[in-house]
């Protein structure tokens, strides 16, 4: 049995104005309602609207390659023990139950071997130099808050300015965004996969 969100989302017959202002710019899940990160959101519409905001512009016009953005964003999932982002990810045909933004799937991108070296530190995964500094800074920006200058230099190699800038917000905004699902403890749909770790107590269902 799934456990409750720990905020229950607003009843969409009890949505105030805004929140039904804000409600049509979200889009259904596979269940016919609200897709599950939308509404955790809907405590606050004029939160939601400014994350979509956001993430159109972060995400949406972030000039990172689809397969850098990916590798970026599932491994911060695994680090940050993100069930709800690392499965929603995958198993869908509908691009409409992604996570806005990234309409795409990560078998689109990444071989299933490499799906599974994404769940263990970059170090030890044996990846290409390019992809290891990618995964570095998604470890050090979670673990100590940004990215240290050898793993800058070494990103400087293969990303222009305006890349690493991108990587920078992409980073900062899935930070917020999966910290957020995780302690408002917003779960995966009945059937899904569990996530491939062992679950911890940081609000995240299993």
């Amino acid at each position: 049995m799934q456990r409750a969100p720990r905020i229950q989302p607003p009843a969409p017959e009890a949505y105030t104005e805004r929140m039904q202002q804000a409600a049509t710019l979200t889009k259904r899940g596979r269940d016919g309602q609200m897709q599950k990160h939308y509404a955790a959101m809907m405590a606050n519409p004029y939160f939601l609207e400014r994350w979509l905001r956001m993430s159109g512009t972060v995400v949406g016009k972030n000039r990172l390659s689809d397969r850098e953005k990916m590798m970026v964003v599932m491994h911060l999932a695994w680090c940050m023990r993100c069930s709800y982002a690392w499965v929603q990810r995958q198993g869908e045909k509908d691009p409409a139950t992604y996570i806005p933004s990234l309409h795409t799937k990560p078998q689109d991108h990444l071989t299933r071997d490499e799906l599974h070296k994404l769940t263990m530190p970059a170090k030890k995964a044996l990846w290409p130099k390019q992809d290891s500094a990618l995964l570095l800074a998604v470890e050090q920006t979670f673990e100590a808050g940004g990215i240290s200058s050898k793993t800058w230099s070494d990103l400087s190699e293969f990303l222009d300015e305006g890349k690493l800038y991108d990587l920078v917000m992409l980073l900062g905004f899935y930070l917020m965004t999966m910290s957020m699902l995780n302690s408002l403890g917003v779960a995966n749909y009945e059937g899904d996969p569990v996530a491939p770790w062992p679950r911890i107590d940081n609000g995240a269902p299993a």
